[in-house]
């Protein structure tokens, strides 16, 4: 399931963000928290990120979200490095 298609309900998520494919959820019993795990086809900028978890604790009305980005290791090979 993607992240788009679980925060449906959620306007103004990045499409990048959106394009994640969730791995792990979990949220305290209270609502104080989310955290999302998540992989990704291409490595996600800070502020696409910050923005998501900002989006998510607020719309969510938490104490704090967190996204965990995880990635496959072929991105980060010399070979896929911008020069």
């Amino acid at each position: 399931m993607l992240i788009k298609e679980l925060f449906k309900d959620i306007d103004n998520i990045p499409n990048p963000i959106g394009k994640g494919e969730l791995l792990r959820i979990e949220a305290a019993k209270d609502r104080s928290y989310v955290k999302v795990r998540a992989s990704f086809q291409t490595v996600q900028s800070t502020e696409n990120i910050l923005f998501f978890e900002k989006l998510l604790k607020d719309s969510m009305r938490l104490e704090y979200s967190l996204l965990e980005c995880r990635y496959a290791p072929t991105l980060f090979e010399k070979e896929c490095a911008a020069d």
